[in-house]
């Protein structure tokens, strides 16, 4: 039979999900509109002060405005973290058994105070989903999780001024190329929620530091990279990035990139890199630039007393800056 046949039945885009249509046959389930949603709402925060659990309220709705009930929510948790000057703390509740007024509005005290020495401000996220099936009873069906987007609110310790976590990237620059770029089983799916846990304390089991912005840059890098990058068993050393990586305003906003860095921003824990305990800058430039010469020109440029002397030759007034040495 001729192919002059076939958008008889495949046209482009049909009526239904999941129909014969182009559009129908290539839909990726979590996009299907058939899923009823969820979305979350962070509304207050309360015995919030160093000692104290903190108490929770939260509502939880499908994308039409009616109430989810929680206790029947595949997941549903809260995290708290902290401070978001530099995100150091963090930990998690499961919340599903939390108590509510029957109309998608629910409470929760934390099972974990607040460090006694906590100061500035801290924030608390949700995430949540339901497993929905689609297209029950038929040869096609499937379980599907309806997954939330992240949400966060930022709250004051101490009653100094709340001062959220500073933006250093944007998750629409990161969908420009993923799409929908979500981790640990589409949890975690907004930058704000990833540097909660991919704080510079962190490290996996084998020393290498998961810092969001020296796992990220590494990753992109990935080929690029003279000594090669993993954590566990993901391998990151074939990986090639589509664009020009000297473009760093594909991911970064607010001149982010730019040198220096704001003062007080704590060292990296990365114990089996050439620099253990690297300063921030030196973390983040040497997770591109990671050949034994650029460790050792930048361990040169810091002092124990001092800290690091990236500045004095790649300031963004520099001969060096960022974007002249980026330059295309």
């Amino acid at each position: 039979m001729s192919d002059q046949f076939c958008t008889q039945c495949h046209i482009p885009k049909g009526e239904l999900d999941f129909d014969v249509s182009i559009h129908g046959a290539h839909l990726i389930p979590e996009e299907s509109t058939s899923l009823p949603g969820v979305v979350m709402k962070i509304l207050e925060i309360h015995n919030a002060k160093p000692g104290q659990n903190p108490l929770i309220v939260f509502a939880v709705e499908d994308k039409s405005g009616r109430p989810v009930v929680a206790s029947k929510m595949s997941r549903l948790r809260l995290y708290i973290a902290g401070p978001a000057s530099d995100y150091t703390s963090q930990y998690a509740d499961n919340v599903t058994t939390a108590d509510g007024n029957g109309y998608g509005v629910y409470w929760w005290t934390m099972s974990r105070p607040l460090p006694t020495d906590a100061t500035g401000t801290w924030t608390v996220a949700m995430e949540g989903r339901n497993d929905v099936i689609l297209l029950e009873g038929t040869t096609k069906q499937i379980t599907v999780r309806d997954q939330a987007k992240n949400v966060q609110m930022a709250f004051s310790v101490d009653d100094s001024p709340v001062a959220p976590r500073r933006t250093v990237v944007s998750m629409a620059k990161c969908n420009a190329c993923h799409a929908n770029l979500t981790f640990h089983g589409g949890g975690r799916n907004t930058i704000e929620a990833c540097v909660m846990c991919h704080n510079p304390t962190a490290a996996d089991r084998n020393g290498i530091s998961i810092d969001l912005g020296v796992m990220v840059h590494k990753i992109h890098r990935g080929a690029g990279l003279d000594r090669g990058f993993a954590i566990g068993t993901h391998v990151y050393s074939e990986i090639g990035y589509p664009g020009d990586l000297r473009n760093c305003s594909a991911c970064h906003v607010n001149n982010s990139e730019q040198l220096p860095l704001r003062e007080g921003l704590l060292a990296v824990n990365h114990p089996a890199d050439l620099i253990p305990n690297p300063g921030r800058t030196t973390a983040v430039c040497t997770s591109c630039h990671d050949s034994k010469a650029v460790a050792a020109h930048a361990a040169t440029n810091t002092d124990a007393s001092l800290g690091e002397g990236c500045a004095a030759c790649h300031s963004s007034t520099s001969q060096y800056s960022v974007s002249k040495s980026h330059a295309r």
